[in-house]
């Protein structure tokens, strides 16, 4: 009987682990953060689904968004469907071509290229599965796949980390399956609710909103200077900062005090190589910037 037992529980934690759980939901919801990597300003944009609706013989759900500024002004962000074997698929509008937006079905070492979704993921990229891990986030256990891309942009070739989380999208945001290497806007997922309930918040954010914000005078008096070793940030403004990097799949990577009028190097031997997304505090100011690890 105690052997039954077992083995009922060992296939119930199985199943629970293996059900596909969609991204499509009723009453989802995200926020996630818009930066400006030439000029340190964020904002929040907010997601969520509005109708079915039948295209080409397949049923998609409308994604509509807004931002912070204006909450109340919906605008159509494109379609969405999920295959229930984990593929989600989107479409810009109803003439577009159907693309590939995430594949949960995919194993260790499996690799897929994604198009560009022409809303918010704008770089075609080949990107292979490095590892896999069942996480609990809020009480319900989703598969996570830490993924890597080979990414086209601006014709130089780069490559980035993503993490892309069942159920949710990625930690980039929904419709930012990989970074992308291009002077403009970067993104990153700070909440996910599902009903009212909370089913993610970005660990490294303070809340589920971030206001716009422009610094030039804080940012003037930091200068930041990489090389293939170190991150050199030379603090001349009349704070003392504390600097934080974080990977763009959200791992803090490091975090730093700088006295007012001083200067300190930083190892980048345990950074990854490609996109880190760093953030200035002093007393009064903060910004965000975006700077390539070589």
């Amino acid at each position: 009987m105690k052997k039954y037992v077992t083995l009922c529980i060992a296939v119930l934690a199985i199943l629970k682990v293996s059900a596909q759980l969609p991204i499509i939901e009723p009453n989802k919801t995200w926020n996630i953060a818009r930066c400006n990597s030439a000029v340190p300003v964020c904002t929040t944009l907010f997601y969520k689904f509005e109708d079915t609706l039948e295209i080409n013989g397949k049923n998609y759900t409308k994604i509509l968004t807004s931002e912070l500024s204006n909450p109340d002004n919906w605008q159509n962000a494109g379609y969405i469907r999920d295959d229930g074997t984990g593929k989600t698929y989107y479409l810009t509008n109803s003439n577009s071509k159907e693309i590939l937006l995430y594949d949960f079905s995919m194993n260790v070492g499996d690799t897929v290229v994604l198009e560009s979704v022409n809303y918010g993921q704008c770089c075609p990229s080949k990107t292979s599965v490095d590892s896999i891990k069942n996480i609990d986030y809020n009480d319900i256990t989703r598969k996570t796949l830490y993924v890597s891309s080979l990414i086209q942009s601006e014709g130089s070739t780069a490559k980035t980390n993503s993490v892309w989380i069942e159920g949710i999208g990625s930690k980039l945001g929904l419709l930012q399956p990989t970074e992308c290497l291009y002077t403009g806007a970067y993104f990153y997922l700070l909440c996910c609710n599902t009903n009212n309930q909370l089913t993610y918040k970005n660990p490294t954010a303070s809340s589920c909103t971030i206001t716009a914000i422009t610094n030039n005078e804080l940012q003037k008096d930091i200068k930041i200077r990489t090389n293939s070793t170190n991150i050199e940030i030379e603090n001349n403004s009349k704070y003392a900062i504390y600097v934080l990097f974080v990977a763009v799949d959200g791992r803090i990577l490091n975090n730093t005090y700088i006295p007012q009028n001083s200067t300190k190097t930083v190892s980048t031997s345990k950074f990854s190589k490609g996109i880190c997304i760093v953030t200035i505090y002093s007393e009064s100011e903060s910004y965000s910037s975006k700077i390539f690890i070589p």
